[in-house]
């Protein structure tokens, strides 16, 4: 919780975005609070929860769902982004505890990833050796470091692949890994998002 939010005198839960000419029915809800726990940053990394915690940015333009096989076999599971339309900025977010952006912290950041073609669903190549966001839209993926409302300005902080000598395989998922050492600026702000988008949308 922010201040704002700490102070408050009451709150409310909404539950929206159902089509209007449906009768939503909800059951045994919950609000729990969720512990600090900074050594693993993000929530629910494996989907084990379904896709607890995670969320599509640029609401109703982008899906997100569970995919399978993930990188560790047939009862694996992965987080697949799609249906993101026209923009490659749509894509997927998890808030972070800012609670845990202390000054000289350092973390690291790993993932897998994975590029399928949306209409055969057959694996897609990128380019490794481009590590910025390229017109010919030829980039791999990366992860970016999202604060909002800290010292100084926003906080947006872009990591590519660091893994030495690293190709992409079209046919299976692809190692990730990064880090960074938490700044003023990042231990500020009042919130913090893990994003990964503008990968290309075809």
């Amino acid at each position: 919780l922010i201040e704002d939010q700490a102070n408050a005198e009451f709150a409310k839960v909404y539950f929206d975005g159902a089509a209007a000419n449906l009768d939503v029915i909800i059951d045994d809800v919950e609000v729990n609070k969720i512990p600090l726990t900074c050594q693993e940053l993000v929530l629910n990394p494996s989907f084990e929860e379904s896709t607890a915690f995670w969320s599509f940015i640029d609401r109703g333009y982008s899906k997100v769902g569970l995919y399978s096989p993930g990188a560790g076999g047939a009862s694996d599971f992965a987080l697949r982004s799609y249906g993101r339309g026209s923009s490659e900025w749509r894509g997927i977010r998890q808030q972070l505890d800012n609670r845990c952006f202390v000054v000289g912290a350092e973390y690291t950041i790993s993932a897998k990833f994975r590029l399928l073609n949306p209409s055969t669903g057959e694996g897609e190549v990128c380019d490794t050796n481009v590590q910025y966001n390229n017109g010919e839209r030829t980039q791999c993926p990366s992860v970016v470091v999202y604060g909002w409302q800290c010292q100084g300005g926003d906080v947006y902080w872009r990591f590519w692949n660091q893994i030495p000598e690293f190709d992409w395989s079209k046919d299976s998922f692809n190692d990730f890994k990064n880090s960074f050492v938490v700044t003023d600026q990042l231990a500020s702000c009042e919130t913090v998002h893990v994003y990964v988008h503008q990968v290309n949308r075809n």
